[in-house]
């Protein structure tokens, strides 16, 4: 598989977070859900205080069908959202 740069949106230069959604999101909506799901999760476990990968992930693990993947990680970004996020990962 070839990755074609992602140019900037309107000019402006992306942060990591866009680039990472970008690239995660272009993969689910290629069809690519397991390697969507490999870089969701690596880039989770670098940025765990994510709302946008969080989102991600859950929506990446509902295109597989594990709604319960799914479910948990909506669950924590809920919780990142409204600040009671407490320690660990949903990233599994």
């Amino acid at each position: 598989m070839t990755v074609e740069p992602i140019p900037p949106l309107r000019g402006k230069a992306r942060t990591v977070e866009e680039e990472i959604l970008a690239l995660g999101g272009g993969l689910l909506r290629d069809g690519h859900v397991e390697e969507a799901l490999e870089f969701l999760r690596n880039m989770a476990s670098v940025f765990p205080e994510s709302p946008a990968i969080c989102a991600c992930l859950g929506e990446a693990y509902l295109a597989k069908g594990e709604v319960e993947q799914a479910r948990a990680h909506l669950h924590r970004l809920r919780e990142l959202r409204t600040g009671c996020a407490q320690g660990g990962s949903h990233d599994t």
